[in-house]
């Protein structure tokens, strides 16, 4: 009569997964995530997850390097200013530390055309943007640059939009965000270019209250032409 019993539950486990055990329930989850897994990787079996595993962290590192060549490239036309907006995009989209130095450097390059829906001006100058996604290697970043480069190469626009980096990236930690200002002073001491150091730490101390300019929700403002489409507009003069 017991071995009835048994028999019989066996065959409603099977019909039925959900009057099995707990044990019988945890391995089927384990082998859907198993699956699901192999679906993201776009494996077919589970014993090429590890291999596929090693393969993405190479795959990556070679995609960031491509990436890095585009928008380390001064283009004179559109179509090319616009690939090269997209990869400094993408590459703030990867938090792609590898690529801070180059969005220092050109912090103020503006695409052909800008996509935004809100009044932020991040969104006219993608390399800052792309930096304040990137995060603390950003500021590592901004000081070194500040450190090696003449106060007469740094632009006060430069400056401006390092300081608004900075801000970004703090905006929702109201204690960090009252301190930037002296945070930076703080770190000055270990700068040996203090100029361009006291010009961040100004420009932090400004009265930030006004609206961005450049952008406002695709209205078209000063110097600007609007183009077809919410949000889209060309800062070109």
């Amino acid at each position: 009569m017991l071995c009835v019993l048994f028999v019989g539950l066996s065959l409603i486990c099977h019909v039925l997964p959900v009057f099995c055990p707990a044990e019988e329930s945890g391995q089927s989850k384990d082998r859907s995530m198993t699956q699901e897994m192999m679906d993201i990787l776009h494996v077919k079996s589970d014993k090429d997850l590890a291999a596929a595993g090693d393969r993405l962290p190479k795959e990556r590192h070679h995609f960031i390097g491509r990436l890095l060549k585009v928008a380390a490239t001064t283009a004179n036309d559109d179509g090319n200013n616009y690939a090269r907006s997209l990869a400094i995009d993408l590459l703030g989209e990867y938090r792609a530390k590898e690529a801070v130095p180059i969005l220092v450097e050109n912090i103020e390059f503006i695409p052909p055309v800008i996509i935004c829906e809100e009044s932020w001006e991040l969104c006219v100058y993608p390399c800052a943007n792309s930096l304040s996604k990137i995060g603390v290697p950003a500021v590592l970043g901004i000081y070194r640059y500040l450190d090696s480069t003449p106060p007469n190469e740094v632009s006060n626009k430069a400056i401006h939009l390092y300081a608004l980096v900075l801000e970004s990236m703090y905006a929702d930690d109201s204690y960090r965000y009252g301190e930037l200002d002296d945070m930076v002073e703080r770190d000055m001491k270990h700068s040996r270019n203090k100029e361009n150091m006291k010009r961040l730490v100004a420009e932090l101390r400004k009265d930030r209250s006004k609206p961005a300019e450049g952008v406002k929700g695709g209205k078209e403002l000063k110097g600007s032409k609007e183009l077809k489409g919410s949000g889209v507009i060309d800062l070109r003069k």
